[in-house]
């Protein structure tokens, strides 16, 4: 028998008879904090576009008893220049954190009584 035969006849046979088994695997890498950092920088705007189109858009204040429609809210940097916005990134039990500093949060809705 010629060697591509057997190959060939092994593979049909696991292939036929073969069990199949999985197992968790963990891995653990390292990734240079400034690689994350400028990833996210990048990526902010686009990030907060998609925070902004999925806000509740009609929101109850039970405090003052009154309803928000129509609410729209968007996040961008106080002078709208993305590369002017100033950002930490640091860990904290495991965690990734980032602070962001010179962030504007505004919106616009109906109140309703």
């Amino acid at each position: 028998m010629s060697r591509n035969f057997k190959r060939a006849l092994t593979i049909g046979a696991l292939l036929y008879s073969g069990t199949t088994s999985a197992s968790e695997s963990q891995y653990k890498y390292r990734i240079h904090r400034s690689l994350i950092k400028d990833t996210l920088d990048k990526n902010l705007p686009l990030a907060f576009d998609h925070i902004g189109s999925k806000v509740e858009k009609r929101n109850v204040l039970t405090e003052v008893n009154a309803v928000i429609e129509d609410l729209a809210l968007k996040i961008s940097p106080i002078n709208n220049d993305w590369s002017t916005l100033e950002s930490d990134l640091f860990f904290d039990a495991g965690q990734i954190v980032m602070e962001l500093k010179n962030l504007n949060f505004s919106g616009k809705g109906n109140m309703v009584d």
